[in-house]
This record gives structure tokens, sequence and C-alpha cells, in this order.
């Protein structure tokens, strides 16, 4: 896959392993993640760390981002366009709120599209001039209720169980 920045410059990312959690192959949605482990450094795209999000009400209305590679975006003109297919791979970032949390998932209402399932979803912190990304989520689907005038997606909460998968990879460094 190329992978395209910002500013147009591509690299290429090969997977060499893939990591899924064995109750992915017995459940349904609830374990649909993995961890995949390319040969290149990928750390100028953005680094990470993992979080969790809080079940109390400070959690709800904090900005969250989803940076991911859409296939569709829309313009400033209310049309959309098509901007990633299968050899291109343009990454862009919105921002939105969580509007609600329960053991698995939680609602944001971060602008997303397909292609953007497996994305992070995180909270951006800047302290002393350096800024933070914590992975709080993983974007699954696009709008959960299409019946309000809300768009609310929806992620897969980090976990101790997701943060020990990740932690136990002896790949991660």
């Amino acid at each position: 896959i190329i992978l395209f920045d910002n500013n147009g410059i591509g690299t290429n990312a090969t997977p060499v392993e893939y990591h899924v959690p064995e109750m992915y192959y017995s459940s349904t949605r609830n374990y649909d993640y993995a961890l995949i482990t390319v040969e290149q450094d990928l750390s100028d795209y953005m680094q990470f760390d993992l979080g969790t999000v809080l079940n109390y009400s400070p959690s709800h209305d904090n900005a969250v981002t989803n940076t991911g590679f859409p296939g569709v975006i829309q313009k400033s003109d209310g049309t959309f366009t098509t901007v990633n297919n299968e050899s291109i791979h343009n990454m862009y970032s919105s921002t939105g709120s969580i509007t609600g949390i329960n053991d698995r998932y939680f609602c944001h209402t971060v602008d997303t599209s397909h292609g953007d399932s497996g994305s992070p979803v995180y909270y951006t912190e800047t302290i002393n001039g350096q800024t933070y990304y914590t992975v709080v989520g993983i974007h699954v689907r696009g709008d959960t209720n299409p019946f309000d005038d809300i768009e609310e997606n929806e992620a897969t909460r980090i976990t101790t169980e997701l943060i020990r998968f990740y932690n136990q990879n002896p790949h991660i460094n």
C-alpha cells in the first residue's frame, strides 16, 4: 500500500504480521480489531499512546479526532468526492465529540465515511508546547441512528483488555 500524507508524499507500507484476538473468530463485532505490523517506520504520520474513555461526564463533550483514509469526503459546496481507492490512500482528520458510552463502545460526532473503519479515535492534548495523542477508541461504523438529526458514529472503546493485547505483542517497541 502507498500512503500519502497531506503534502502528497508517499510511503510504502508492507504488512509482515497480523495479530487478531482469538475471540474474533467466535464473536460478533465485539473483537473486530487487529494489530498489523509493517516493515516501514510510519512514525512520521503520527504517534499514539493508548488510553481509556472515562465513564463519567468529563469524557462527554470532550473533543476527539479520527484520522484515517476515507473513501469519500464532503467538499465545501456540499457535494461528495471520492478521495481514496485501491491505489491512492490520502489521510484525513476530523474532530467531533463523544455523545454516549457503554461497556464496549462509545458514540461520537466525528465526520467519517467508508474507509475510516479501523482508524483511531483519539484525544489531543498539548503540554508545554508538546502535543500528545491518546487513542481511546477504534472507529467501527457510521451513523448509528439515522432517524435523528445528529450523526453519531460508533467506536470500540480501548479497554484494559485491548491495552494488554497491544502491550503483550513482542513486536511493539
